[in-house]
């Protein structure tokens, strides 16, 4: 019992608060007390009252006032003083009932020692406050874990508000998290050093995030302003231009860059947009007076107009049905366009108008276009369709062993294919692939089943290992051009030789490649013409093999498609170099970039050299 009586006496007071000074105003954190002043005043009235001038009874009364009128905390210091007063009161009287006792003749095991109902009484309200202190005590902690919750929400809004970006944006918003703060009761005290910390930390983080962003602002402001004063003295330099048309289109692109550039320092911007504004009235003011006098030329452009309406109306006229004409349709409207943008303005009560006839023409066969190669790749969907038909027809038979009748029905699909129309090259490529891989399939079997090698291959195998072994021991000439006319020989002779037995195909074509590389890497010169040497090896034995002119197709598509990739890639990093080379510290940046633009340029270099060679192995 006195030990709860000491554990309400001893309660701390928390009162822990951060101090945070930002550019206009003091954010500070102080946790109210836990009880208000006119509370404390109210009891010290009430414990006035000297409890020492009460007996037994008047203190039980005295103590059951206090615990039920006053607040609990301020209940243990009074109740502390009224026990220990009814204990001495209650200590004495029984010793005077002890010594009574004794005098009466009574035996000292006989006294009655047990408690009366003063002392019960006495009792029953220290376990009255006892309970009405635990249950404030279980109130006060569930407030406090409340508070830790809100405040632990308060932190984790300004961290978040921090990583967002400008400070100066989210300036507003953490102040009034901070001003909630302040409104805010006490936590747990195992909780309050954390929460307190991490607080103080948000708000350290905060102004130091606060005075970085004024440096980058200060950084840009200069920035900004030596952009604009070029801005300004680029426009200033227009009044030299001696067409007025080119100086107002000029300081209307300078108003559009002006506009990205961005603010500058308080005290500059009516300055240096006087500046700008003033140059940019002279070439405004010329202008007009040049459009003014133009009214003729106005007239003149508003027939020129009207002669490309014309010249647009027979082109949509035209019959179109073929995709060669639908493209010729849209590359002369293109250029009637072009044409148009050259012409200048016509009269302002008619432009909207030949605008919109001319806009709608356009219009018209820009749509012919999309609505023929919409259809287009509807019918390339049904050629689709009906080709993978057949394929899954061949994959059918591909196991077949009935020889002849497999052969004859695929006969008939391979010329049922060739009735189908076109499907998009990736596609044709891969259903192409799985046809002829069914076909391959049969006939790869037919032939192994029956087992009757070609007299004639088996004789051109035994010229090329001749070849083979006349190349291994012939010695390489002196020179260049004596070399490569070696190996051009060597290369006529071996694709004079007709084809060899399947299974021996790929052996001897590789033995001869590797023979034939390994004397082009002995011609002297750069290393790009050595690999493009060996290309053309590569492409003269590609087209001299089995379907060689397929092969060779299919090399030559997957050039044009890296080739279409790279130079994609290199508009892109050309592009990167445009955007980082208007920021600040980007040397090492565009300098990498720069590299990476080189080097794909060089592969596109590359990839047209192989080109040439596919194409000049055509033309032969």
């Amino acid at each position: 019992m006195e030990n709860t009586i000491e554990n309400a006496a001893q309660e701390k007071q928390l009162t822990q608060g951060n101090s945070v000074e930002s550019e206009k105003e003091t954010i500070t954190n102080v946790e109210p007390s836990e009880e208000p002043q006119a509370e404390a005043e109210q009891v010290e009235t009430f414990v006035a009252k000297d409890v020492n001038t009460l007996n037994r009874e008047e203190l039980v009364k005295y103590l059951r006032q206090t615990i039920e009128k006053q607040p609990i905390t301020t209940v243990s210091t009074i109740i502390k003083d009224v026990r220990e007063r009814f204990d001495k009161l209650s200590a004495e009287e029984r010793e005077a009932r002890h010594e009574k006792f004794i005098a009466d003749g009574g035996l000292e095991q006989d006294f009655d020692k047990s408690p009366d109902i003063l002392d019960q009484n006495m009792k029953s309200l220290q376990n009255l406050y006892n309970d009405r202190y635990k249950a404030h005590n279980a109130a006060l902690e569930k407030e406090y874990k409340q508070n830790a919750l809100i405040k632990n929400n308060i932190i984790e809004n300004i961290t978040n508000l921090l990583q967002q970006g400008d400070s100066y944006e989210n300036s507003k918003q953490i102040r009034e998290l901070t001003q909630q703060w302040k409104g805010i009761g006490r936590v747990p005290a195992d909780e309050a050093n954390d929460i307190n910390s991490r607080y103080k930390r948000c708000l350290e983080q905060y102004h130091q995030n606060i005075a970085l962003s004024r440096e980058m602002r200060e950084i840009d402001h200069k920035r900004n302003y030596e952009r604009k004063i070029e801005l300004c003295e680029q426009a200033e330099k227009l009044a030299e231009q001696t067409s007025a048309a080119k100086a107002f289109r000029a300081i209307q692109q300078l108003h559009a860059e002006w506009k990205q550039v961005g603010a500058v320092a308080q005290e500059d911007r009516d300055t240096i947009w006087q500046r700008f504004k003033a140059a940019t009235a002279v070439i405004n003011d010329r202008f007009h007076k040049y459009v003014e006098g133009n009214k003729e030329q106005e007239k003149k452009n508003l027939e020129a107009k009207l002669a490309l309406i014309e010249e647009a109306k027979k082109i949509q006229e035209e019959p179109a049905e073929k995709a060669k004409e639908i493209e010729g349709a849209v590359k002369k409207i293109t250029e009637i366009q072009e044409r148009w943008r050259k012409i200048g303005f016509a009269p302002k009560e008619y432009n909207d108008k030949i605008y919109s006839d001319f806009r709608h023409i356009c219009e018209q066969i820009y749509d012919r276009r999309r609505k023929f190669f919409r259809a287009q790749n509807t019918e390339w969907a049904k050629n689709l369709a009906e080709k993978n038909a057949l394929c899954e027809e061949a994959e059918k038979l591909q196991d077949s062993t009935e020889w002849r009748e497999t052969t004859n029905k695929l006969i008939e699909l391979q010329k049922r294919w060739k009735t189908i129309g076109p499907v998009t090259r990736k596609q044709s490529d891969e259903v192409w692939k799985r046809f002829r891989a069914a076909c391959d399939k049969f006939f790869e079997n037919k032939e192994k089943s029956l087992n009757a090698p070609d007299p004639e291959q088996q004789k051109n195998l035994e010229a090329k290992l001749a070849l083979l072994a006349q190349i291994e021991a012939s010695e390489e000439p002196e020179g260049n051009e004596e070399k490569l006319k070696q190996i051009q020989q060597f290369r006529q002779q071996w694709n004079a030789i007709g084809h060899v037995p399947k299974e021996n195909r790929n052996d001897v074509n590789k033995k001869f490649s590797s023979l034939i590389s390994a004397r082009v890497e002995k011609i002297s010169g750069d290393s790009n013409s050595r690999q493009m040497l060996l290309y053309r090896t590569k492409i003269e034995d590609m087209a001299a093999s089995e379907d060689g002119a397929n092969k060779v197709q299919r090399e030559r598509n997957d050039l044009i498609f890296k080739l279409r990739q790279a130079e994609q890639e290199t508009t892109q990093l050309e592009n990167n170099v445009g955007f980082f080379s208007k920021s600040a510290n980007s040397e090492g940046v565009v300098k990498d970039i720069m590299k990476k633009i080189e080097a794909s340029r060089n592969h596109i270099r590359l990839i047209n050299e192989k080109l040439d060679i596919i194409d000049s192995i055509d033309k032969e």
